[in-house]
């Protein structure tokens, strides 16, 4: 009997294209943040925002296991260079590691696999579509201004990049496809993921390090010993005094030792 896919084959694309249009607002809207907080003019942080996360999305889309290992080449690296340089790493320092880390596994990648895949073509096809579509955006921001919030920018710019693709894609990766040998376009796309994830993900993983090392100074601070060289709980409270001592004492002691009743009174 026959079977018809076509509800899966409809089901499976729109979960696909679901998925890369979260990855992508997501990206776009943390490199954006982040490169407003480098002082970067609005619309040039929207059009570079725009570059990255188009060429990191259809890196996923063309070659999603090769995506994932240079993503995890990234994670790797910028923790690796947090954890033997601190807090106060450069962030290019950071970049740089991670894409020399994907770059070797892209290396790897490609020496094990076979040449049919195209992850670079469909990358710098993504790159020419968030070109056009980030441009469009970028000029409307320096003439007019930020006039849309962040989730209505977010999604207008997956929705424009994502069309533009979808028309395009055929034709541009056609025709850059002969430009991007295998052993060359694997290594590139790994370091590029690998370089974007460790420069999405550092000021994250070095402001909850920050935190970790304050809570650790904290509690060190809380827990000091007391002048006379013994720790009460987690407060170093000061040692008590010769009255409230004898009195603690003569409490501890009882009645038939000279001390006081449980109500106060001075026993004869």
């Amino acid at each position: 009997m026959k079977m018809n896919y076509k509800p899966a084959a409809v089901i499976m694309t729109f979960l696909v294209w679901s998925l890369a249009g979260a990855l992508f607002g997501g990206l776009f809207a943390a490199l954006y943040g982040l490169l407003l907080l480098s002082e970067l003019s609005p619309w040039l942080a929207v059009l570079l925002g725009t570059l990255i996360a188009a060429v990191t999305t259809t890196a996923f889309y063309s070659s999603m296991p090769l995506a994932l290992a240079g993503s995890m080449a990234g994670v790797l690296g910028s923790v690796g260079s947090l954890m033997a340089e601190g807090t106060g790493v450069d962030l290019t320092l950071i970049t740089g590691v991670a894409g020399a880390v994907g770059l070797v596994t892209g290396s790897l990648y490609a020496w094990l696999s076979q040449a049919g895949e195209r992850p670079l073509a469909e990358s710098l096809a993504g790159l020419v579509c968030g070109l056009v579509a980030g441009g469009l955006l970028a000029l409307i921001l320096a003439l007019i201004g930020p006039i849309l919030a962040m989730v209505a920018m977010a999604a207008l710019i997956v929705a424009v990049v994502g069309g533009l693709f979808q028309i395009t894609e055929k034709y541009l990766v056609s025709h850059i496809v002969r430009w991007c040998p295998h052993m060359v376009s694997a290594p590139v796309v790994a370091a590029v993921v690998a370089a974007v994830c460790a420069c999405a993900g550092a000021p994250a993983a070095s402001a909850q390090k920050a935190r970790m090392a304050c809570g650790r100074r904290d509690r060190r601070t809380m827990a000091a010993p007391g002048s006379d060289g013994r720790r009460y709980g987690l407060l170093a409270l000061p040692p008590p005094a010769a009255s409230d001592v004898s009195g603690q004492r003569a409490l501890a002691l009882g009645p038939d030792h000279g001390g006081y009743h449980a109500g106060g009174r001075e026993k004869h």
